[in-house]
């Protein structure tokens, strides 16, 4: 099993121990042999086992108020990589803002940063 400590500068979401002042939120990341095909899936057993973060609070465009759709992040790690899956919920899937445009410049756009 892996410690790990999350620094979460500069993301959109920070979970809710970082907000409330009580420092950053430590994890126990769960370690495996395991490789997965990166398909956009999270259905290959070893995701059944990472652990799962939740209870995030936004920073746009009002900091530190409850996220308004839940995000989950499941992370384990590998002896190749750390990993992660993100399932980023909508209740209105038309509403989120994907746009195209040039590389990191994400502006207005939803997103999730690690």
């Amino acid at each position: 099993m892996l410690a790990l400590l999350l620094f979460l500068h500069g993301t959109t979401a920070t979970p809710q121990a970082a907000v409330a002042g009580q420092g950053a939120p430590t994890v126990t990341v769960p370690r495996h042999e395991s490789s997965v095909v990166v398909d956009g899936r999270l259905d290959e057993p070893v995701w059944a086992d990472a652990v799962r973060l939740t209870g995030f609070h936004q920073y746009q465009p009002v900091d530190s108020r409850p996220a308004e759709e839940r995000t989950d992040v499941l992370m384990w790690y590998s002896p190749q990589a750390l990993h992660f899956g993100v399932m980023a919920y909508d209740r209105d899937p038309t509403s989120i803002r994907a746009s195209v445009a040039d590389r990191d410049n994400l502006g207005a756009d939803d997103r999730i940063v690690i």
